[in-house]
């Protein structure tokens, strides 16, 4: 595999989890670089930061600076080979990575579409809110169900 391919292989979550290392719902950890008590580390989806030490980079850098070694063993680690891979190889890893990235669009307009759904239902509630008198039964229903709403909205947003 080439380094491009090892990057969409691998996340960088999967290879800080794979130390050990606890990773909150924000995508923050303790750095294991410098001593700390709270988590100064930011994981993303490629790539990392600390923003007490100032360490950040790539799966490789993580992996160069774990395991005090070079990028040629880090790289080998990773599933790296220095050998050319046929052309059914190379073709079926396209298709894979082509496939996934159909999945994460399709994905992705889902929960915009969802989101859009949810957006109207909130403009309607609102007005059924306003239309009904206060603290009846219905006022109370549009109130419930706008907060579940907003909730929803928010954890769309979120997922994206």
């Amino acid at each position: 595999m080439t380094t491009d391919e090892i990057k969409q292989s691998v996340s960088m979550r999967e290879v800080v989890e794979r130390y050990g290392i606890h990773i909150d719902r924000k995508g923050f950890c303790c750095c294991p670089f410098h001593k700390e008590k709270t988590a100064s580390m930011k994981i993303y989806k490629s790539s990392y930061n600390c923003f007490g030490c100032g360490a950040n980079g790539d799966v490789f850098s993580f992996l160069m600076g774990m395991e005090n070694c070079d990028f040629k063993t880090a790289y080998k680690a990773l599933g790296g080979s220095y050998r050319q891979q046929s052309d059914h190889q190379r073709n079926l890893y396209h298709y894979h990575l082509q496939k996934r990235k159909e999945d994460e669009i399709k994905r992705l307009q889902r929960i915009e579409q969802e989101k859009k759904e949810v957006t109207e239902e909130i403009r309607m509630q609102k007005l059924f809110k306003k239309l009904s008198p206060v603290f009846s039964d219905d006022w109370c229903e549009a109130v419930n169900r706008l907060e579940y709403l907003f909730y929803k909205l928010e954890y769309l947003t979120e997922k994206r």
